[in-house]
């Protein structure tokens, strides 16, 4: 049961990093202009960051207190 906490971050990880290839394909693909490639590059950047805080606040959990075993 110790290794499923970094299963599930990396799952999660995974689907986040699916989530952004799609909205970011499809601003850059479909966008007008140099807006939605814009939006693009800051939509990239703050999930990138917000994923890398949250992974950080995951890990720093003391899952033996969370979860009984």
């Amino acid at each position: 049961m110790a290794y499923l906490p970094p299963l599930i971050l990396l799952v999660l990880l995974l689907a986040q990093a699916i989530f952004m290839f799609v909205a970011l394909y499809h601003l850059i693909r479909f966008g007008v202009g140099s807006l939605p490639k814009l939006l693009a590059a800051v939509y990239l950047t703050g999930s990138v960051l917000l994923m890398m805080v949250f992974g950080i606040f995951f890990l720093a959990v003391d899952f033996s207190a969370v979860l009984p075993l």
